[in-house]
Order: structure tokens, then sequence, then C-alpha cells
């Protein structure tokens, strides 16, 4: 067999072999309906491949099928449904031929950064020692030291920071962490005067 003859015999073989592959494209923009309310991960897969007549090829150590979730899907492309999903589901999805392959999610490495500064009284001048910083809404947190300073190291984004003192008007501070931020700060003593307690005997 002569180099010419194999040239084309394997361009005919590629030719084929692509061919048969673009055959197979997934139409991504099929409409999708789903209605979904607590439902196993596995149902809703399940329909949406009937409605799209797409297989999916999924690994159960790997993707909990039998999670519920609630999901609702009007008139929305398959490739939007998808998205959705992988969203809700913290997977990835691959086009392979004419199968859908779902897979975990790579985990996101996010930055960290250092929220510190000085917690004083506002009147003295005097450091706070064990004022309580914490993000709102949570147990997370840290106290402030013999120095009156606290450090707290927290994921890149905005939170809502609250520091507080017993016998002190409590301060709140939104903060946008994309970077390490000092923040020194006086809390005002509160002269409010405390609530009555009635004790009460029985005679």
């Amino acid at each position: 067999m002569n180099f010419n003859c194999l040239k084309q015999i394997i361009l005919l073989f590629l030719i084929l072999i692509y061919s048969e592959i673009f055959s197979q494209n997934i139409n991504l923009q099929k409409k999708i309906n789903i209605h979904a309310e607590n439902t196993t991960v596995e149902d809703i897969i399940i329909e949406l491949s009937k409605q799209s007549g797409i297989d999916f090829s999924y690994s159960s150590q790997i993707i909990n099928t039998q999670q519920r979730i609630s999901i609702t899907i009007k008139n929305k492309t398959l490739e939007e449904t998808i998205k959705k999903l992988s969203k809700q589901l913290n997977i990835e999805f691959r086009y392979v031929e004419n199968q859908i392959v779902l897979k975990k999610a790579k985990q996101i490495k996010t930055e960290k950064f250092t929220l510190s500064g000085l917690i004083k009284d506002k009147e003295t001048g005097e450091s706070l020692i064990g004022a309580t910083v914490l993000i709102s809404g949570t147990n997370t947190g840290a106290i402030s030291n013999s120095y009156g300073f606290y450090s707290l190291t927290l994921h890149r984004g905005i939170e809502i920071i609250e520091y507080s003192y017993i016998g002190y008007h409590k301060q709140k501070h939104k903060i946008n962490l994309d970077k390490n931020i000092k923040i020194n700060l006086e809390l005002e003593f509160s002269r409010e005067i405390l609530s009555e307690v009635t004790i009460e005997t029985d005679e």
C-alpha cells in the first residue's frame, strides 16, 4: 500500500468519526418544564432525560441522587435548566457525544483576609478587655485581649460585624473584605438606668 493511498484511508476514517460526533450533538435549546417539590435528584434527572431525550451519566457515589430538592423550570432551555440544577447541587456537567456527564464540582479556594484593630472606651480611652467581635447572625468571632486588640480572619466578601461590651452601646459595621482591614473604634458607655427587678416573696 503506497503512502497516498494510506493518507486517503486515514482521511476517510477521520471524516466518518467527525460526522458521527456531529450527528450526535445535543440540542441545548430544547425547552424544559419541571416543577418538583421535595423530590429526589434521581427522579428529577429521570424527568429531565425524558423531556430532553438525552441520557445522563453519573455516579451515585459522587452525587447524592437521593437528596431531596425543590426546583421549578418554566419553558427554559436545556442549557439553562442544567446550569440551574448544577448550581443548586454544586455539580459540574460536560457534554460527551450524546450524553450529559455529571460530576462533583471542584471546590474553589476563596481568599481570606484579616480584620483587626483596637477597641477602647470612648470617654477614657482605656482599652476594653474582653469586648466581643462577631459576624452578625453567627457565632463566629473574636474577643479583644488585654490591650483591647482583636483579630479575625474571614473569607473575602461583605459582612456585618457587631462590636459589643457589657454596659456599652453596641456598634455594627458593614465591611467589604477584599484586603486586610484595620478598624479601631471606641464604644460608648451606656448611662441608661437598668430596668428594676421586682422580687416577690411569699409572706
